[in-house]
């Protein structure tokens, strides 16, 4: 289950360093930053944690409904009150 999330997260965190070799090189200026950063968060992060999750057994994703339903519980729970 840990190899699975961190194959998810490794794209992200090698774009980041990347991206922090890049400006303390001076390679970008700092909107292309801003530019990057939001890419990556909006775009890039999402859809490998897609594709990490549709790579993943039925039955480890079935396995996890319960815990997925609490969190989504405490989710609209914390939304209703605030």
């Amino acid at each position: 289950m840990l190899s699975t999330i961190i194959a998810a997260m490794l794209p992200l965190v090698v774009v980041f360093v990347l991206g922090y070799a890049a400006g303390w090189r001076r390679d970008f200026n700092g909107e292309q930053v801003g530019i990057l950063n939001r890419m990556v968060m909006l775009y890039a992060f999402p859809l490998s944690l897609f594709v990490g999750i549709a790579r993943m057994p039925r039955t480890i994703l079935a396995g996890q409904l319960p815990l997925a339903a609490s969190v989504f519980g405490i989710m609209c729970v914390s939304f209703g009150v605030s």
